[in-house]
C-alpha cells in the first residue's frame, strides 16, 4: 500500500467489531531463545510468505559490531554469528508479536499490517490458543481502505 509497506487492504465494506482475520502463529520462539532458533523455524515457512523487513536495525547492529570487534577480542568471535543470521532476525523482529505466555510469535497475516497513530482495527489473543490472534475491526472501514 503506497511506500508504507503490503499492508492489508479491505474488499468489502466491514462493520465494527467484525472479525477481519484469525492468525496462528508461524512461528513461536520462546523468549530466550537464540538466534538460530529463530532462523530454523523461519526456513519452515514458504519464502513467499516471509515479510521483507522494513529496516536496517539489525544491519547497523552488525556494522558496529565489526568496528566493535576489531578492537575487543571477546566481541570478535560473536560477530560471524550476527552476520549469518541478520536478514532473518531482523525480519522476525521487525513483525513479530509476544503472546501472554511469553512467546514470540510471526503471525503471517497480522505482519502484513501497517502501523497507524489511529488504527481502524485491533488484535487480541483468543481463549483457546494463546498463540492464535484475531484481527477485530475498532470501526467501520470501507472497501478499498486500507486496514491499519
Amino acid at each position: 500500500v503506497g511506500e508504507a509497506g503490503h499492508g492489508l487492504v479491505a474488499l468489502k465494506d466491514i462493520k465494527v467489531g467484525y472479525l477481519i482475520v484469525r492468525d496462528t502463529a508461524g512461528s513461536a520462539i520462546p523468549g530466550n531463545e537464540t538466534g538460530e532458533e529463530i532462523v530454523r523455524q523461519l526456513k519452515r515457512i514458504r519464502t513467499s510468505q516471509k515479510e521483507q523487513s522494513r529496516k536496517d536495525g539489525f544491519h547497523e547492529l552488525y556494522d558496529e559490531s565489526m568496528e566493535d570487534a576489531s578492537r575487543d577480542s571477546k566481541i570478535h568471535f560473536k560477530v560471524p554469528r550476527i552476520a549469518k543470521f541478520c536478514d532473518e532476525i531482523s525480519i522476525f523482529f521487525n513483525n513479530d508479536i509476544e503472546t501472554d505466555d511469553c512467546f514470540r510469535c510471526l503471525l503471517l497475516y497480522l505482519s502484513l499490517l501497517n502501523h497507524s497513530c489511529d488504527p481502524n482495527s485491533f488484535w487480541t489473543g483468543t481463549v483457546n490458543n494463546p498463540r492464535q490472534m484475531e484481527l477485530r475491526a475498532a470501526k467501520n472501514i470501507k472497501e478499498g481502505e486500507e486496514v491499519t
